[in-house]
């Protein structure tokens, strides 16, 4: 007897675990076994196997059936399903939905073909908070394929505790994990964060054995296999040496919140590569555009600061929401054309600028949205009022005196367009709710001088005098 709710968890867990990156047509075989005191679910796909112990059984048995039926009978709730043996090579599982009986044949195989999973290591060892984020993290920047070096796989390094992960565009270094080995070891891809219906609670141990790094959690337990043959890059070698002169981008805490906001809407979102241009200067500006002819889009972030250098370059804009997401916070850049490198107390993350062709140069045309800035009060100044319309002409000042359009919510040409129609429609509600405040008042006064004016006439017939 099995949770449909534990079916549903355990076909996530396999089709986001053992088939990463291929085709799930050919599931493999699953073994549910029960000794009397616990249920034992387990199933394995190349160089990754799973397995999870549900405490409590009824009776000793055995069942193994190709695990894409699992489809079939996985729900949300902790009623039970019951598999059962009926024949040679027969099974049937059984269940009820909404109170009505359901059943579902079963094509079995016998137990004893089978492979056994790994055994489990003699000595596991606990890991900080964090390390199952870790390795997903490191799952999301593997390639998924390669061919010179193994690069879809993730490299454990004993000797100075760290999870390397790098896809050959970007690369992401962990640090601070008490590796229970000296060596590094390349394993398998594993990312099990976000799992529909999935938890994954307790603390992590982790062990190994000659062939595997074994997680174990809860009620989980993961077998990864040691590639051994396999070549990985040196990626201490990819990142630049930094000096003095280095230019370094410290982003305030409101500029990170405006840039993952706005980096997907800028314009050339939707073209190769997904260039971004940023200007580490004294204002630090980040700019965008779709086509040479059209029009670019910069955003100044008035809170950010740099200190060396200044320079511009440009940058998929990818790498660096991602970058912003892993909650990094400060960017050093030696030179526009080595990688560009965020760092924090325990982690590394680095990427290739893009060629100088990318870079998108200030004009006069651009429009020039300000990043709010730091500290404003509920009721916005004058001066840092939001302009969503160009200036009148002259208007007393000379051209160099304009001010740029500029707004505090909007992330492009389309916005821009929506916050005018918005503003629009607004003038046009308050000058019809004016006109009709207007004819009010005009009939208020008229009633007014009315009375007024009775008043006036009573007064002059002395009404009740003798």
């Amino acid at each position: 007897m099995i949770p449909r709710a534990l079916v549903r968890s355990f076909r996530a867990v396999m089709r986001r675990c053992l088939f990463e990156g291929s085709s799930r047509n050919d599931w493999p075989i699953l073994l549910v076994r029960s000794d009397g005191r616990q249920t034992v679910l387990e199933s394995a796909r190349g160089p990754i196997a799973v397995r999870f112990t549900l405490p409590g059984s009824a009776e000793s048995a055995m069942i193994a059936f190709r695990s894409s039926v699992l489809a079939e009978f996985e729900g949300r709730t902790m009623a039970p399903v019951v598999l059962k043996q009926v024949g040679d090579g027969q099974g049937v599982a059984c269940w009820e939905h909404s109170g009505v009986p359901c059943e579902q044949a079963l094509a079995t195989v016998h137990p004893d073909s089978v492979p056994p999973l790994p055994e489990l290591p003699n000595e596991f060892v606990p890991m900080p908070d964090g390390f199952l984020k870790a390795l997903a993290e490191a799952a999301l920047t593997t390639a998924s394929v390669s061919v010179r070096y193994a690069l879809q796989q993730v490299q454990l390094g004993g000797k100075d505790g760290t999870i390397i992960a790098t896809d050959g565009k970007e690369l992401l270094i962990q640090s601070g994990f008490p590796l229970p080995w000296r060596d590094s070891v390349l394993v398998p891809r594993l990312r099990l964060d976000g799992l529909p219906g999935v938890r994954f609670d307790g603390s992590v141990m982790l062990g190994r054995t000659a062939t595997h790094v074994v997680l174990q959690f809860a009620d989980w337990t993961f077998f990864l296999r040691i590639d051994d043959k396999a070549r990985y890059p040196q990626v201490a070698d990819v990142l630049p040496r930094q000096s003095a002169r280095t230019a370094r981008l410290l982003l305030a805490a409101e500029d990170v919140g405006r840039l993952v906001e706005i980096l997907p809407k800028l314009p050339g979102h939707d073209v190769d590569q997904t260039p971004v241009t940023m200007d580490l200067e004294k204002v630090v500006t980040v700019r965008g555009r779709g086509t040479s002819s059209g029009p670019a889009v910069e955003v100044m972030l008035a809170g950010s600061t740099m200190t060396g250098t200044p320079l511009r370059f440009a940058t998929d804009r990818h790498y660096l929401l991602r970058a912003l997401q892993l909650g990094f916070t400060e960017l050093t850049v030696v030179r526009p054309d080595v990688p560009l490198v965020c760092r924090d107390a325990t982690r590394t993350y680095c990427w290739m600028p893009l060629d100088k062709s990318a870079v998108v140069l200030p004009d006069d045309k651009m429009i020039r949205l300000h990043s709010p800035e730091p500290n404003l009060p509920e009721q916005e100044s004058p001066e840092s009022r939001s302009v969503v319309m160009p200036p009148p002409s002259n208007n007393g000042h000379s051209s160099e005196d304009r001010s740029p359009v500029s707004a505090d919510r909007t992330g492009g040409i389309e916005e821009l367009l929506s916050e005018a129609e918005s503003l629009r429609q607004s003038l046009s509600e308050a000058s019809t709710r004016a006109a009709r405040l207007v004819a009010a008042l005009k009939l208020h006064r008229r009633q007014s001088r009315a009375v007024q004016a009775a008043v006036s006439t009573l007064q002059q017939l002395r009404i009740g005098s003798p």
